[in-house]
């Protein structure tokens, strides 16, 4: 795969009676390094500010890192693992809990797939059941 590339996360949180879906698509930069990969890319907030983003993985473990304002969140996602960040938010920080549930990483010459499946709960207390699609490919229309 090429060095520059489109990314595509896509979130979902299931709650009832509604799924909550969120998508960011970016452009970025992706290379691989002792055995891990990794995706560089930027993301704007509700205010428009840019937020640097850094997505790595290998075969068991994938973490998703943003940087903006000066805060630093890391969320982490360990096959068949429970694993809790704490995330910075401007009203203080919360200890976010992920439990793996599945993790697909699929790579081909073009592009790459990785779906995980997961329930989320803020402060050791259950909030839902949740996915994440993220798409990496060389050109925009193999996303």
């Amino acid at each position: 795969m090429n060095k520059d590339i489109f990314i595509s996360i896509k979130g979902i949180q299931i709650t009832l009676p509604e799924n909550d879906a969120v998508e960011v698509i970016s452009k970025g930069k992706f290379y691989k390094r002792n055995g891990k990969t990794y995706v560089s890319y930027e993301e704007l907030d509700e205010s428009n500010e840019v937020i640097k983003c850094m997505l790595k993985y290998d075969d068991n473990r994938i973490e998703i890192s943003r940087n903006t304002a000066g805060m630093n969140t890391c969320l982490v996602f360990e096959r068949d693992k429970y694993c809790t960040s704490s995330y910075k938010t401007l009203f203080g920080n919360m200890l976010v809990g992920f439990n793996t549930k599945k993790m697909d990483i699929i790579e081909t010459e073009k592009s790459v797939r990785i779906d995980i499946d997961y329930s989320m709960d803020i402060n050791y207390s259950y909030v839902s059941d949740c996915n994440v699609a993220i798409r990496i490919a060389s050109e925009y229309g193999d996303l």
